[in-house]
C-alpha cells in the first residue's frame, strides 16, 4: 500500500496516529488530584500520630505500629490503582515518602502536587518543546534544487530510461520482474493491479510466489487499518468523520484492483452503505453524495446511480463533477430521453471543460443535438 495514509480526514489520522511515548508516560492530573485528597488526610493523620508521641507520650511501639498502618495502607492503595490500569505513581510517591519521613513526607508530597497541577496548565507536549529547541528550517525549492547540486544529488544529466511495471512483467527478467515487483509493494497504487494480475500468472514460480505475496501483505495492510477504523467506529458511533473514514477505506480497498469480482462487488455495497450512514448525519455534503453515486455505477447499479444523482439534483445539491456523473449515469441505464434532456440543460455550464476533455464535449453535443443517435430507452 502506498506511504501515502488512506485516511483524508485529520481526525481519524489522529486518532490512528502512534502515541508519544513521552505524552503516554507523563503523569495524569486525576491521579494526581486523587492522591492528593489522600495526601491532606495522610498528613493529618501522621501529624495526629507525631503528636500522640510527643505531646502525650503514647509508647514508641505503638506509634510505630500506627505509622506502619498507614503507610502500608497508602502502598496498598497504590497497588490497587496500578492493578486497575489507572495512574498510581503519585500515590506511590505518597507511600515512598510517609514510610521514610511521617508527616514531612506526606506533607512534601502535598506540595509537590500542587505545584505540578499548577505549571501542568501551561505546560508544552515534548514535541512542542523538542521543536522549540531544534526548530527545523522548511527549504525553498530552489533552495533544494541547489543543494541537490551541490552535494551531487542532482542525476538530471544522466541518461536513464523509464519502462511501465506492466512491460517489465511481460517482457523483463526474472531479476527485474522481482525488483519491479519490491517497488509496485512498496509503493502500491491500484494503478499497478495490472501489472500483479500478469505476475500472478507468470510462468516462473519464483515471480508468482512473491506477486502473491505481495498481494497478501497489501489486503494484510488494508484489513489492519479496517480494524482500527472498526474500532474507532464502535467508540465514536455518532462521528460522521469516522464514518466516512469506514466508507472510503472499502471504497479504496475496492478499488485496487487486486481483488476478485466477488469480493469488489461486497466491498462497494459495504462502502455504499457507510456512505449513506454518514450522509444521514450530513446531507449537504456534495462530494460524499457524488462518490456515493460513483461506487453505485461502479458497482453496476445503473438505475439506483441514476436515480441517486436525480434525487440530488431535484434537492438543489449539484456541482459540475455531479453533472458529469448524471449524464453517465443514465447512460449506462439507458435512460436515453432523460438523457438527451439532460444534455440539453447542462451543455452551456459544461463548455468550460470541453477544451481540456474532448470527449466529453463530443458526448453532451451529440446527445444534446438533433442529431442524436435513435436508441430504445431503458424503463425501471
Amino acid at each position: 500500500m502506498s506511504s501515502k495514509s488512506i485516511f483524508h480526514n485529520p481526525t481519524v489520522e489522529e486518532y490512528l496516529k502512534e502515541p508519544d511515548v513521552h505524552e503516554v508516560r507523563k503523569a495524569g492530573v486525576i491521579g494526581a488530584t486523587l492522591t492528593l485528597f489522600v495526601a491532606l488526610i495522610a498528613t493529618f493523620l501522621h501529624a495526629f500520630n507525631t503528636y500522640l508521641l510527643f505531646w502525650l507520650e503514647y509508647p514508641l511501639v505503638v506509634a510505630f505500629l500506627i505509622h506502619v498502618i498507614l503507610s502500608g495502607g497508602v502502598l496498598i492503595f497504590a497497588a490497587i490503582l496500578h492493578k486497575l490500569e489507572r495512574d498510581a505513581r503519585f500515590m506511590l510517591l505518597l507511600g515512598v515518602t510517609t514510610a521514610g519521613l511521617g508527616v514531612f513526607g506526606a506533607g512534601g508530597t502535598v506540595i509537590s502536587i500542587v505545584l505540578y497541577i499548577f505549571f501542568m496548565r501551561g505546560a508544552q507536549t515534548f514535541s512542542e518543546w523538542f521543536a522549540s529547541i531544534f526548530p527545523r528550517a522548511e527549504q525553498t525549492r530552489p533552495e533544494e534544487l541547489y543543494e541537490d547540486i551541490e552535494y551531487g544529488r542532482d542525476r538530471n544529466p544522466l541518461s536513464y530510461s523509464v519502462i511501465p511495471f506492466l512491460d517489465i512483467m511481460s517482457i523483463g527478467s526474472e531479476a527485474q520482474k522481482r525488483r519491479a515487483l519490491s517497488r509496485m509493494t512498496e509503493y502500491f497504487d491500484p494503478r499497478f493491479a495490472p501489472g500483479f494480475q500478469r505476475a500472478l500468472h507468470d510462468k516462473s514460480n519464483t515471480i508468482r510466489v512473491q506477486a502473491a505475496t505481495a498481494v497478501t501483505r497489501i489486503e494484510n495492510q488494508f484489513h489492519d487499518e479496517l480494524m482500527k477504523i472498526k474500532g474507532l467506529v464502535n467508540r465514536f458511533p455518532k462521528d460522521a468523520n469516522i464514518r466516512l473514514a469506514l466508507a472510503e477505506h472499502y471504497d479504496d480497498y475496492a478499488f485496487t484492483g487486486v481483488l476478485d469480482e466477488e469480493r469488489e462487488k461486497l466491498n462497494r455495497q459495504r462502502a455504499i452503505e457507510h456512505y449513506r450512514e454518514y450522509l444521514d448525519m450530513k446531507p449537504n455534503d456534495v462530494n460524499v453524495r457524488i462518490r456515493l453515486g460513483r461506487v453505485m455505477l461502479r458497482n453496476k447499479m445503473f438505475m439506483e446511480a441514476a436515480d441517486w444523482f436525480k434525487d440530488s439534483v431535484d434537492q438543489g445539491f449539484s456541482s459540475d463533477s455531479m453533472m458529469i456523473w448524471y449524464l453517465e449515469s443514465l447512460y449506462a441505464a439507458e435512460r436515453y430521453n432523460d438523457l438527451r434532456k439532460m444534455a440539453g440543460m447542462f451543455r452551456s455550464r459544461l463548455e468550460p471543460y470541453y477544451e481540456e476533455m474532448p470527449q466529453l464535449a463530443e458526448s453532451v453535443k451529440l446527445w444534446a443535438g438533433q442529431s442524436a443517435p435513435e436508441m430504445t430507452e431503458k424503463t425501471s
